[in-house]
């Protein structure tokens, strides 16, 4: 990824910018998007909806995402009259406090419908992380073309799908490559929470929602009972997830589980083998090189109705986990719904730490990710080109350096179509992440 300095313009000091984020990932993600846009324009006032890791960055929360967070079809029904009151006051936000940007987050079933009224109010929208049409829904690339002014996706493929269609389009690279780098040596990490580095450790990730650690985190400790007796000495390390809190897993667990808050990089280099939920969580365990069991749960009604559109897409996915996905072939072998037992975890997991061999196998298998997610940068990247789509209200994009030194031939009129455009972007208007099927409404 190019090292373009961020651009400093007194243009984009006093801007506004509407960041909408629903899930804690997309919290995450926003949240360092936001420290790089005031790292380089401290004045840029960001508001919207999200939850704590937007706020600490420096964002003004209009809505708690906290309170909308889903977890299958009938967490949407539950759920649904927040939703549509979010919504709604969202396009309030659009006509009574109007920014000069939409950063749209992730969260495609709330988003893509934000990107409409966007659109309708006449407001730039820059869409942050893809929803993953090469997985399901793959009719959402013509109301991403009609209604986002420009994508910034985080995986290499995504960039190819778009540009086939004619949608701007910047691959910013993925954050994880920043945010899951360690800042302590592994001595210092195994002083600090008194792990013993002789014994074998392996990482619990059970999700990063309160509806997945009642679900899954139960079936882990029974796994872990039963590697225990296979495994004697081994240590377990549950590294918790920004967006919950300890009181969330305490029932749960046991004395002997080590509860890591707040330093996911530093404990999964650590790890000799990880169970984990299906997620962002897959790619940073596999970019740490720890070979791991991939598990998901969710209610029935709505894990058959995220498999007949699947189907109907005509999608041939034959993972979910994103680390196999992105790899295109299996690094984690994935258990789902009726499968995920804890003798089926417990056996996958002895083998990953006893059997050398096939250890290897799996270590070697991993390496073909981390080219696929870009260079470090992420965030800065992302900020890139919401920083450039302030300044070219009435320019092209591709007469921005950031822009013009990303593009291939190709990607060069995908990208100049992209923010110039007044014209392009109000025709279209005129004219008109397996994503887990219960993540987003």
């Amino acid at each position: 990824m190019n090292a373009t300095p961020l651009p400093h313009n007194k243009m984009t000091a006093c801007k506004k910018i509407l960041i909408v984020a629903g899930e804690a990932s997309g919290d995450m993600l926003a949240a360092n998007l936001i420290k790089s846009l005031r790292l380089q324009n401290p004045d840029i006032y960001c508001y919207g909806m999200g939850s704590q890791q937007m706020r600490e960055a420096g964002a003004e929360i209009k809505i708690d995402a906290d309170e909308l967070s889903v977890m299958g079809i009938l967490d949407v029904l539950m759920k649904f009259r927040k939703i549509r009151a979010a919504m709604a006051q969202i396009k309030q936000m659009l006509i009574h406090n109007p920014p000069d940007l939409v950063i749209l987050v992730d969260y495609p079933g709330f988003n893509l419908r934000m990107a409409k009224a966007s659109k309708q109010a006449g407001i730039k929208v820059l869409y942050y992380v893809s929803p993953q049409i090469w997985a399901w829904r793959k009719h959402r690339i013509h109301h991403i073309k009609k209604y986002v002014d420009h994508m910034a996706v985080l995986l290499l493929f995504e960039k190819a799908i778009y540009e086939r269609a004619d949608v701007p389009v910047t691959f910013v690279g993925h954050p994880l490559l920043d945010s899951s780098q360690p800042t302590m040596s592994k001595e210092a990490v195994f002083e600090r929470y008194h792990i013993d580095p002789n014994r074998p450790i392996i990482g619990l990730l059970p999700g990063s929602r309160k509806k997945e650690i009642t679900r899954l985190l139960p079936i882990m400790m029974d796994a872990v009972e039963l590697i225990k007796q296979r495994i004697p000495d081994a240590q377990f390390v549950l590294p918790l997830a920004p967006s919950l809190q300890r009181d969330d897993v305490k029932p749960y667990i046991d004395a002997s589980i080590f509860l890591i808050e707040n330093n996911t990089h530093n404990a999964l280099p650590l790890c000799d083998a990880a169970i984990t939920v299906s997620g962002t969580a897959t790619l940073e365990v596999a970019l740490n090189q720890v070979p791991m069991i991939i598990i998901y749960k969710m209610d029935t009604v709505g894990y058959w109705a995220g498999k007949c559109l699947v189907k109907l897409s005509g999608a041939d996915l034959p993972h979910i986990g994103l680390c196999n996905i992105v790899a295109e072939t299996e690094v984690a072998k994935e258990l789902l719904q009726k499968k995920v037992n804890a003798t089926a975890i417990a056996d996958e997991i002895v083998q990953l730490v006893k059997d050398k061999t096939y250890r290897t196998q799996i270590i070697d298998k991993m390496s073909v990710i981390k080219p696929n997610l870009g260079e470090r940068g992420g965030s800065d990247n992302a900020a890139r080109v919401a920083l450039e789509m302030l300044l070219t209200s009435s320019s092209t994009a591709s007469d921005s350096p950031f822009f013009a030194s990303n593009s291939s031939s190709s990607t060069t009129h995908s990208s100049s179509s992209a923010v110039n455009s007044s014209s392009s972007v109000a025709n279209s208007s005129s004219s008109a992440k397996a994503e887990d099927p219960g993540k987003h409404p």
